[in-house]
């Protein structure tokens, strides 16, 4: 049996005496599916995100990219990238990749030739005249010091036959300080988009600093930047942080927002994102939805949410 998701009368071609409904998401009862490695391996404490999953159905392959720590803090021990298969998106394997050994043993760890801190996102390049090397495409974080000692960050973009070994290809945004720098966690390949400039767009999180400058870097906001080809991004004037910003923190729902997800289903745009409580204790952490019809404007979550409660009430004819 395959099951399906059907979004709203508008991701259907018809639909006639039908009552539309969302129903919320269940959890796996096999969870978690990718786990931390053992005590003496180089993901041993955790397996974290950044983090892509990717299925090929040319291979019929899942691939996941991750971010892990040991927990052995080993000398100089930071963040770096794994790699993960599966066969049917549940079971996992952690095959050795040929780059990096930890304590004397062969290990998952992709570590590219050049200074990157970590491995944000990957595609799978869609156009079909691209070269073998550029089967997968991805954004690395890359960091350094300026000139008046400032920390600038920027994401490159890089090109890979097999998802293992990358090639990098050049700066595609940044380079600038934490805040305005857009932390890009998700590209999303949209060619029907009537605007060139949107048939690549770029989500992740951005921070606002607060009026009163507490708390640099600010407040995380979801925001979004875009370009013809994933190798170039543009967005708004970056002091104008109110029209970069796609989704903000709501009264009453959220603090923050943390990364999120972007899918486009028919001709509706799925944000999935983490919305996150600092106040409370414990710490509260939500995934939430968001909704757009053009992708760089989702509106508020309680009309949204208000919206979905009309549609779901009435059958369409």
């Amino acid at each position: 049996m395959q099951v399906h998701l059907i979004l709203d009368e508008q991701s259907v071609a018809e639909s006639r005496g039908v009552t539309f409904r969302l129903n919320p998401a269940t959890k796996h009862p096999e969870n978690p599916v990718l786990l931390p490695g053992e005590p003496h391996q180089w993901d041993s404490l955790c397996v974290s995100w950044p983090g892509t999953v990717l299925y090929s159905p040319r291979d019929r392959t899942f691939r996941c990219w991750y971010t892990g720590l040991d927990v052995v803090q080993t000398p100089g021990r930071t963040w770096h990238c794994g790699y993960a298969e599966s066969g049917d998106g549940v079971h996992w394997t952690k095959p050795d990749v040929g780059q990096v050994e930890f304590l004397g043993r062969p290990t998952n760890w992709i570590k590219p030739n050049w200074n990157a801190d970590v491995l944000s996102l990957v595609f799978e390049n869609p156009r079909p005249e691209a070269p073998s090397s550029q089967r997968f495409g991805g954004y690395w974080g890359e960091s350094r010091a300026g000139d008046d000692k400032q920390t600038l960050y920027s994401k490159s973009l890089a090109w890979s036959p097999d998802g293992k070994t990358w090639t990098r290809a050049g700066i595609a945004y940044g380079e600038m300080v934490r805040a305005p720098f857009l932390d890009v966690s998700q590209l999303l390949c949209d060619p029907d988009d009537p605007d060139p400039r949107y048939r690549w767009k770029a989500y992740g999180q951005l921070f606002k600093p607060r009026p009163d400058g507490s708390g640099w870097p600010g407040i995380r906001h979801i925001a979004l930047a875009h370009g013809s080809d994933p190798s170039n991004l543009e967005e708004p004037p970056l002091d104008d942080f109110d029209a970069r910003i796609i989704l903000a923190p709501e009264k009453g729902i959220d603090e923050e927002i943390h990364f999120a997800a972007v899918q486009k289903v028919g001709e509706t745009y799925l944000m999935l994102f983490e919305s996150d409580r600092f106040n409370r204790k414990p710490l509260h952490g939500d995934l939430r939805l968001a909704v757009s019809r053009d992708g760089p404007s989702f509106p508020t979550r309680s009309s949204a949410r208000a919206t979905g409660r009309d549609r779901s009430q009435g059958s369409v004819g």
